[in-house]
């Protein structure tokens, strides 16, 4: 499980990336520092689904054995889609 003292500091967030203004949002709301964000809306724009995808993949060298990764997705309407990875080797 994921409680709010581990949020902080154990977790890397890459979520879906409309605009980086949302992604801060979400982050003071999680409590989670702007440097665990990944963030590739400012290089890559709104690219839809696979901005969450991208983002692990261009993140992969940061984790380590045992690092807890939140995934985050968000569309149109009531969509939202979430996991939370579990880093197994370095990448």
């Amino acid at each position: 499980t994921l409680d709010r003292s581990s949020a902080a500091s154990d977790v890397y967030k890459r979520q879906h990336q409309p605009n980086v203004r949302i992604l801060e949002r979400v982050a003071r709301l999680l409590r989670l520092p702007r440097e665990r964000l990944v963030i590739t809306a400012d290089h890559l724009g709104n690219i839809g689904g696979a901005s969450a995808a991208i983002a692990l993949h261009e993140a992969r060298a940061s984790f380590a054995p045992g690092d807890k990764v939140l995934l985050l997705t968000a569309g149109a309407g009531y969509t939202a889609g979430a996991a939370l990875l579990e880093a197994s080797t370095p990448c």
